[in-house]
């Protein structure tokens, strides 16, 4: 018989923007536990995209990252995002873009190895620490998984 694993609830705080319709974009996102641990982050720029594509592609790298880990197979995430466009297309299949419907299956197959994915919409004040991601993120990629207690960034 598996030992019982209970389960945590991981939060991944995401923004993704660009700088114009379209214009250079970038994402970035940092993953928390329940204590409010730092575990992953990442920022990466990713080319000229409008602000929509910016925030799915920011979903969708949050998800590969946390699926990719065998450590996280099985975990219950909440992707937190300040776009309520794209939280409302994710929740609402029919509410999509066709255009956007790679990164949809994309999301879709990153999440088939978490135990669930609940995404939610927080105002643009709560996402602290991805202020100063969105600000690097034009800038260079970085992705680093977390094993301390403390992080000190930027």
């Amino acid at each position: 018989m598996a030992a019982f694993k209970p389960t945590i609830v991981l939060k991944w705080n995401a923004d993704g923007s660009s700088l114009g319709k379209p214009g250079m974009a970038g994402v970035g996102g940092v993953l928390r536990d329940c204590n409010v641990k730092v575990i992953c982050l990442f920022s990466i720029p990713i080319r000229i995209k409008d602000s929509n594509e910016a925030e799915l592609i920011d979903v969708v790298k949050a998800l590969e990252l946390t699926s990719s880990r065998e450590d996280m197979f099985g975990r219950s995430i909440m992707v937190k995002s300040d776009s309520a466009n794209m939280v409302h297309r994710v929740l609402t299949p029919s509410n999509r873009l066709w255009c956007y419907q790679e990164l949809f299956i994309l999301a879709s197959r990153f999440s088939y190895a978490l135990r669930t994915v609940n995404f939610t919409h927080t105002r643009r004040e709560a996402n602290h620490m991805q202020t100063n991601l969105r600000n690097k993120q034009f800038q260079e990629s970085v992705s680093l998984w977390l094993e301390c207690d403390v992080v000190t960034m930027f």
